[in-house]
């Protein structure tokens, strides 16, 4: 059994678990701000919250609500995007990190409402810093070439469905941490008179 075990990777077993949950995980929302939060919240002192935890919920509840959070603050961003009217090249590519998950790859696809795809070859950062290096160096024309070298996988289309559903839960999601944005500089405050 130990064998077996030491074969299964751990995340792998997370995500079976966190795909026996439906969409929105049963009334479960996570804030993801572990370590504060960049754009477009601007805020160092916000931290992560399980919101509507109850006995009912599992591991399996957590996890799915965790990868929806980060679902949610990448569709945060991505609605600044959009109301900007920058122009967004589809499909959504996903490369590497967490992305390796496909029921998070499919959260993802559902809360933006966009196709997506996966890279197959996930060389990750230093493919990037070569094309970089490559076109201002003139080694390359344009970035084109990354579409030469790039082949997609595994492509998505988003639920509507679950799309609504995600909408309903990320209107929440963004309440919470303003309800409780006073209170994490509060927290803050206290973390630094009694925590060394």
């Amino acid at each position: 059994m130990e064998r077996i075990l030491k074969k299964v990777d751990s995340y792998d077993i997370l995500n079976l678990e966190a795909e026996k949950i439906p969409p929105g995980s049963d009334a479960l929302i996570v804030l993801p701000y572990l370590m504060g939060e960049r754009t477009p919240i601007w805020d160092v002192d916000a931290r992560g919250v399980i919101f509507g935890l109850s006995l009912s919920h599992t591991k399996g509840h957590i996890v799915r609500a965790m990868m929806e959070a980060v679902a949610f603050a990448l569709y945060h961003n991505f609605e600044i995007v959009k109301k900007a009217g920058w122009k967004i090249n589809f499909p959504v590519v996903f490369n590497e990190g967490g992305a390796k998950s496909r029921l998070w790859r499919k959260i993802i696809t559902d809360v933006l409402n966009v196709p997506t795809v996966f890279l197959k070859r996930r060389v990750g950062a230093p493919f990037g810093n070569a094309i970089l290096a490559g076109v201002s160096v003139g080694v390359f024309k344009d970035f084109s070439v990354a579409r030469e070298w790039a082949e997609y996988v595994d492509p998505m289309e988003p639920s509507k469905e679950n799309h609504e559903i995600y909408m309903d839960y990320f209107k929440l999601y963004r309440k919470i941490y303003e309800h409780l944005k006073e209170d994490f500089k509060t927290l803050a405050e206290l973390r630094r008179k009694y925590v060394k």
